[in-house]
């Protein structure tokens, strides 16, 4: 992994509040294996942080950032669907 926890973690809460999204909580970032692996390419390179927002009840949601691309957002996975 290129960028720390902390700094993924910073990201995230930046996205959130640029979109203007509300969350309850928001966790450490789990580094998971990327979905576009290529050959040399690392074991792990996408931070994914999830984090509770309230809808009609507490739903999860994961953030997936890209390491390897200055953690830019692949997208956001709620229980409705995806954010890009």
């Amino acid at each position: 992994m290129i960028h720390t926890r902390e700094q993924a973690l910073e990201a995230a809460r930046e996205i959130l509040e640029r979109r203007r999204i509300k969350y309850m909580e928001i966790e450490a970032p789990e580094p998971e294996a990327g979905y576009q692996h290529q050959p040399g390419a690392p074991e792990k390179d996408v931070w994914v942080v999830s984090y509770t927002y309230m809808v009609f009840q507490d739903e999860r949601a994961f953030i997936h950032l890209d390491d390897r691309d200055g953690l830019k957002l692949i997208y956001i996975m709620t229980g409705h669907g995806y954010i890009t």
